[in-house]
């Protein structure tokens, strides 16, 4: 594959001496902005595919040809600062945890301050073949940086197989190495998930939220869950601590009491650490038990 900014062409072996390859155009709509924003990684089924960042945003091509993932990024890719003069971005396939990370500079930044983790697995063709979900932000002290490798874990004479991020850090002569499930360089931090606003009951029906159900690894965290309806009304928010039972228990199940007992068109949530801490949690699943109710008056 070789690319230029908006040029893709693709290089078929012929078997010939006197012309060893044959050139193949792909696009001459779309290219990569720099040759450290494409990695090879796989699509959902596992099969290769080649990721790349463009200047329309993020693309890879597969056995399904060229296919858009930037749908869901629509008000990030209108910051990246393609005009950036010291680093536009980098990134590196973290194959463990089967994900892209795209550092980027984003606004007025000359050097990235943003990443993007796209997770291979969860991202799907939707039916105009455009790549949706899988996709979520770092920020803080791990984006603020140069470069960044995948490396062996321990760092000795006999290096362990698994690989981690190793990050050339923005300021100074610092190399940080993430995916430690610790700290954000010796600063604790705080991490969330938001969904997108829900129209549980369709677009035509109201809804009445009955309960909220949270499942997640057991620990000493608490969740915190903010709650509200029609896109930004009547917040409600209250924290679900995961405390584990028994000692044997690795699960959690925790309902969320403030929901909504009021009609609502939509709802949208938040869920995450109350404040910064220093140890990981998993989230498995969110369940929002509803009612349908009365049609939405015109």
């Amino acid at each position: 594959m070789v690319f230029k900014y908006r040029h893709i062409w693709g290089l078929r072996p012929t078997g010939s001496v006197t012309q060893p390859y044959q050139p193949i155009i792909i696009s001459k709509l779309v290219g990569a902005v720099r040759q450290e924003l494409t990695v090879m990684a796989e699509d959902e089924n596992g099969n290769p595919a080649l990721y790349f960042w463009s200047h329309r945003g993020p693309y890879r091509y597969g056995i399904h040809g060229l296919q858009f993932c930037g749908e869901d990024l629509r008000d990030i890719l209108e910051t990246v600062n393609l005009d950036a003069t010291t680093v536009v971005g980098f990134a590196v396939h973290h194959t463990d945890k089967h994900q892209i990370w795209w550092w980027l500079a984003t606004d007025d930044a000359d050097s990235p301050e943003l990443v993007l983790v796209f997770d291979t697995r969860l991202g799907e063709a939707d039916e105009d073949n455009h790549v949706r979900d899988g996709w979520s932000t770092f920020d803080g002290t791990i984006s603020d940086a140069r470069c960044a490798v995948m490396f062996s874990d321990t760092l000795a004479a006999s290096m362990s197989r698994d690989l981690k991020p190793y990050i050339g850090y923005d300021t100074g002569t610092v190399l940080m190495k993430a995916d430690t499930g610790q700290l954000d360089l010796d600063e604790p931090y705080a991490g969330y998930v938001t969904i997108p606003e829900q129209h549980l009951a369709g677009l035509t029906q109201k809804c009445q939220v009955d309960q909220i159900i949270v499942l997640g690894s057991a620990g000493l965290h608490t969740f915190q869950v903010d709650l509200h309806r029609d896109y930004g009304c009547e917040p409600r928010s209250d924290n679900v601590a995961m405390a584990a039972e028994t000692e044997a228990q690795r699960r959690v199940q925790r309902p969320f009491e403030a929901a909504f007992q009021a009609d609502a068109k939509s709802v949208g949530l938040r869920i995450g650490d109350v404040c910064p801490i220093s140890y990981p949690w998993e989230l498995d699943a969110i369940v929002i038990q509803f009612e349908q109710r009365e049609a939405i008056a015109p």
